[in-house]
């Protein structure tokens, strides 16, 4: 007998496999970049965001030979050339202080703030750099606005029936004839009219006021818009006959000046700019016409050529009912000696009102070393009008 086993063998075998899975996550900000930028606007719907000092004000603009301004700032120019000079027109702007070039004009005037620091870090004619504040996420920021500031102009275009030039400054210097700058100013004011924040990233306005401050919660990278718009605005203009063009008035600096309260200036532009009751008590009621006397020469100071000088200025002061007219008449007169070497030449009339009065003579003796006069104008009530007499002299041929 046979006898057969049957075996069976069972192997397990185990498979593992490792799967290693990597996951990136965007870990929370836990600060975002806010930065501001200033914006202007003549008209409250048209913007402009201020990106160079040169937006703003500029230094002397002068001529190039190289096509209009080769770049450089420029109000307005007029191409002109001769052997000596090569401008005949130049224009500047400035903020308050008379601030251009390289200064911080715009930090000087009271900027914009976020977190009390000044938005603008760099500053200068060709560019400015706006400050990035890193804020922590989900805590509170303060925008402020800060102050309204002045943007003052000025452009001169000279005309002259001889040859003429100008000095380093742009400003009229000489010429053999009669010289008369037309002489155009202005100056306009801007004030906050709205902050607004956008998202850095997608551009969005998410938020605004029409306060000069905001405080908003940090949840995204922000640039925050300094919104200012021309409030009110001032021009004049005159042609001169003589010599350069005269500083423009900067109201803004001379309001704030207390030394100054009741004097001319003063009252001028507080006629201009505040309510009656803060200036009347301060300021004369009349209206005055005033003629200064000065001695003049192209080649040197009067100094140089006076031995001695006396002038006679002249100055009429009276009540004209609010919203009349009068003519006003001032004399005037000035007597001198003069160096070896020199003699008299003429007479200009100039000043802020110049072009307005009819001066003529009522003695002219000038081998004597007298001459006198009288001018007058047609003024309105509470006017200040002034006009300044030249005495030319010039070197003996």
């Amino acid at each position: 007998m046979t006898t057969t086993y049957f075996y069976s063998y069972i192997t397990t075998t185990s498979y593992s496999t490792i799967y290693t899975v990597t996951l990136t996550l965007k870990p929370r900000q836990n600060a975002y970049s806010v930065m501001g930028e200033i914006w202007v606007s003549e008209d409250g719907r048209n913007w402009k965001k201020i990106e160079r000092g040169w937006d703003l004000y500029s230094g002397p603009v002068r001529w190039q030979p190289y096509g209009p301004c080769s770049g450089s700032p420029c109000d307005s120019w007029t191409p002109y050339w001769n052997s000596a000079c090569g401008i005949d027109e130049y224009s500047k702007r400035w903020l308050e202080n008379n601030c251009f070039d390289n200064r911080a004009c715009l930090s000087e005037v009271g900027p914009p703030k976020i977190e009390g620091s000044n938005v603008i870090m760099v500053e200068s004619g060709g560019q400015i750099l706006y400050r990035i504040t890193y804020v922590r996420a989900e805590s509170n920021a303060i925008a402020q606005a800060g102050n309204s500031f002045w943007q003052y102009g000025k452009s001169v275009y000279c005309y002259c029936d001889g040859y003429w030039c100008y000095d380093d400054r742009c400003e009229c210097l000489r010429c053999c004839g009669n010289l008369m700058p037309a002489v155009k100013e202005w100056g306009k004011k801007y004030v906050a009219q709205a902050i607004e924040l956008v998202d850095w990233d997608t551009g969005e306005v998410y938020g605004s006021t029409n306060s000069t401050s905001f405080t908003f919660p940090v949840l995204r990278n922000t640039i925050v818009r300094f919104k200012y718009v021309k409030a009110e605005s001032w021009s004049s203009e005159w042609r001169d006959q003589w010599g350069g063009p005269l500083s423009p008035k900067n109201c803004t600096e001379i309001l704030n000046d207390r030394s100054k309260v009741g004097s001319s200036d003063w009252c001028d532009c507080a006629r201009q700019y505040l309510p009656r009751g803060t200036w009347e008590g301060h300021c004369r009621p009349e209206t005055c016409l005033t003629v200064k006397v000065e001695p003049c020469c192209l080649e040197t100071s009067p100094s140089g050529f006076l031995d001695p000088w006396s002038p006679g200025n002249g100055e009429i002061c009276v009540r004209i009912p609010e919203g009349s007219t009068a003519t006003l008449w001032a004399d005037w007169s000035a007597s001198w000696g003069l160096k070896p070497g020199w003699e008299f030449d003429k007479v200009l009339k100039t000043g802020v009102h110049g072009d307005r009065a009819n001066c003529g003579f009522t003695r002219y003796t000038p081998d004597s070393g007298y001459v006198s006069g009288r001018c007058s104008i047609v003024a309105r009530a509470g006017g200040d009008y002034h006009v300044t007499m030249k005495v030319v002299f010039k070197r003996v041929r």
